[in-house]
């Protein structure tokens, strides 16, 4: 049983990375021509790796095209050999060597559009939490809320692209011809998250981004409202902050709230729901 334990082992390491001295161990080991047969075990192991990588990164692929993916693909599993049985892990550090990568640190686009489809993968592996109703909040007595922290569902992801890369994933998306990359006069904020079954994606104002990421940071209702007076918002800030939390609310992107009743619980006494 150690023997046999031992050659898995051995044939193991020989297809995460060849080398004629394992080759030669695992040949002296078995009968037949292993050493004609084991490249072919090798080769189909990176197949299947660089196929994983095509479908995660559906979009990136013709913007690099066939080949120059497919060069790009076996770099990236030389780099990073796969950590994880699970092979939903293989491209999650596609993006940081998109952005290191000698070929395309001239093309930022690439990265950033890796760092959407990684997003809206994510978005939708992310766990199946359940989002808060807008009745649960309502609940809340208007002495809880300074100290109410929201908590965005697991599959809310914030990105700000410099480029019009959700352009170009838009097109090819709908099978058209994408418009040719381009630097934006000024970044723009996105949101990803699931709503319902499927990943969903919005750009956001100054104000929203600037609340989300507060959100996403651990905020609570107070702190965030002091923030917002550096946004130089042209209204109210508490109106402000209720009308983009009820906005979260309505899109499922809020989990839970933490530091009140938010629970729904009998117990809890009934407050305004602010507009």
């Amino acid at each position: 049983m150690k023997s046999l334990l031992s050659l898995q082992r051995r044939f193991q390491a020989y297809v995460l990375t060849p080398a004629p001295d394992t080759a030669r161990e695992l040949a002296g080991a078995a009968r037949g021509d292993v050493g004609r047969r084991l490249p072919i075990y090798a080769h189909a192991y990176r197949l299947r790796l660089v196929a994983a990588l095509r479908e995660d990164y559906s979009k990136l692929c013709p913007l690099l095209g066939d080949e120059r993916f497919d060069e790009l693909a076996r770099a990236y599993i030389a780099r990073f050999p796969s950590p994880h049985r699970n092979i939903r892990w293989v491209g999650q550090q596609l993006p940081a060597f998109l952005r290191e990568h000698a070929a395309c640190g001239s093309e930022p686009v690439l990265a950033e559009m890796a760092d959407f489809e990684r997003a809206l993968r994510d978005a939708f592996d992310a766990p199946d939490t359940a989002i808060l109703a807008m009745d649960a909040v309502a609940a809340i007595p208007p002495q809880a809320w300074p100290a109410m922290r929201p908590i965005l569902h697991p599959s809310v992801r914030r990105l700000d692209m410099a480029w019009n890369t959700v352009a170009i994933w838009q097109a090819l998306d709908r099978g058209h011809a994408p418009p040719h990359p381009q630097r934006l006069e000024r970044p723009i904020a996105w949101v990803i998250w699931r709503k319902g079954l499927n990943p969903s994606f919005r750009s956001l104002g100054a104000d929203e981004a600037h609340a989300l990421d507060a959100i996403r940071d651990g905020a609570d209702m107070q702190s965030l409202c002091e923030r917002a007076t550096d946004w130089c918002v042209p209204e109210p800030i508490p109106l402000l902050v209720a009308r983009l939390l009820k906005t979260w609310l309505a899109e499922g992107m809020i989990a839970a709230c933490s530091g009140s009743c938010a629970d729904s619980r009998p117990s809890c006494p009934s407050g305004p729901v602010p507009d």
